[in-house]
């Protein structure tokens, strides 16, 4: 058994694991800044819609008096934006 060979793979695979999380982390980097250049998002709502659904949210929460049980209106909000979706393999949960 030749005891220099044992060093040699233990330190080639610990420089393998830290190449690949250098890579790793070099991908997120460039890929986050070419994202903020183009300015592109995952989700693109267009801005009227996007304030309606903000004006009303608003209104909801700052106006509406509700007599009954309490409603947690930012769930609510969230299972609606998902059942209108007409899906019925899509479900949110809390």
């Amino acid at each position: 058994m030749n005891f220099k060979e044992e060093p040699r793979k233990k330190s080639k695979k610990k420089i393998n694991i830290v190449a690949a999380i250098v890579g790793f982390v070099i991908c997120l980097v460039v890929g986050f800044f070419v994202g903020k250049l183009n300015g592109t998002t995952l989700i693109n709502v267009p801005q009227s819609s996007s304030n309606k659904v903000l004006e009303v949210y608003d209104i909801l929460k700052n106006d509406w008096f509700n007599t009954g049980e309490e409603l947690n209106i930012d769930e609510t909000l969230a299972n609606a934006m998902v059942s209108s979706l007409g899906d019925p393999y899509n479900s949110y949960f809390t």
